[in-house]
């Protein structure tokens, strides 16, 4: 982990303001038109920093947001690209993490970022 230094064009006030402040950000993911996961952003618990993971893959991301569902019915909120939210069951996450990435990217069409629940 590193603290946040790159991204993407989404959501890209979050590159210049969080690095700065000592927030708690729930561990989210933005993925690109395709699917494919473009960054990840979460907060240090040894530091306090928001950092950006370096090695993203969707089996990483199915096992740690999995990890903290508290209830299978909710274990993400998925953040669309009109600014809307949604959330989504384990079962979903887990269908997303294992999906070929043609069908991962019809799955996440019109979504920016996932969010752990």
């Amino acid at each position: 982990a590193r603290p946040m230094t790159r991204g993407g064009e989404l959501f890209d006030w979050a590159r210049h303001w969080l690095p700065s402040r000592r927030v708690r950000v729930l561990d989210t993911v933005f993925v690109d038109g395709s699917g494919t996961p473009a960054s990840w952003l979460y907060t240090s618990s040894k530091t306090g920093e928001v950092c950006e993971k370096s090695e993203v893959s969707w089996g990483k991301i199915g096992r740690r947001f999995l990890k903290f569902a508290r209830d299978r019915s909710f274990a993400a909120t998925l953040l669309l690209a009109d600014g809307g939210r949604s959330t989504v069951s384990a079962s979903h996450v887990e269908a997303i993490a294992k999906a070929s990435a043609e069908d991962r990217a019809t799955m996440l069409r019109g979504v920016a970022g996932l969010q752990v629940w």
